[in-house]
């Protein structure tokens, strides 16, 4: 509850949050560091991570230490919204990322759904030496299946009012370890459903 709001990141990192549970930030308040989403899914309830009260949006800000600033793994039904998300510093590593939506041998992950966000300020390396594959993985949203034991896909994944602003290489991107095929062959192919 607002009166007794956890104070950080940190804590917040710390909790596992149920799928009826909405984890709520103050507007006009800056939570620095990166947050992992912890999120035993027992019912098929929507978990919303989101906002509070009036004013300009609650910002996340990993302060360019970690890779990513929210990561979620491996969950279904969740809806971020009116979040600013931010990961700045001056020095550019290979890889830095806004939101990092990450599945992993899990069959379909369902209902992803992003709305009303601000992510600005995301720097990574712009390097073409490996054919510019890290260049298109920086990102403001960076959406990635792995694996190959379980074909696994998003089934749901909607995105909307979102909005990018000084973000290094792409505003959103995602890649698959599912998605190979050629004109005549479905070699490794397990399309998402957007």
């Amino acid at each position: 509850t607002p009166s007794e709001a956890w104070k950080s990141l940190d804590r917040v990192g710390k909790h596992f949050f149920k799928s009826e549970d909405k984890l709520l930030f103050r507007r006009w308040s800056v939570f620095k560091g990166s947050l992992f989403i912890k999120h035993l899914k027992n019912s098929n309830a929507q978990f919303e991570i989101g906002s509070y009260g009036t004013g300009n949006l609650p910002i996340l800000d990993a302060e360019g230490n970690e890779f990513c600033t929210l990561k979620i793994f491996n969950q279904s039904n969740i809806l971020i919204k009116d979040l600013e998300i931010t990961n700045f510093s001056e020095e550019a590593p290979m890889i830095r990322r806004g939101i990092y939506c990450h599945a992993e041998d899990a069959g379909e992950i369902k209902n992803i759904h992003f709305k009303g966000l601000k992510i600005s300020n995301i720097n990574g390396r712009l390097s073409t030496d490996d054919g510019d594959l890290i260049g298109k993985s920086n990102c403001g949203i960076f959406s990635e299946i792995t694996g190959i034991n379980v074909l696994t896909r998003w089934n749901g994944y909607t995105m909307e009012d979102c909005h990018f602003y000084r973000v290094y290489r792409h505003g959103t991107a995602n890649l698959s370890s599912w998605q190979n095929r050629t004109l005549t062959t479905n070699t490794i192919w397990y399309p998402s459903i957007f």
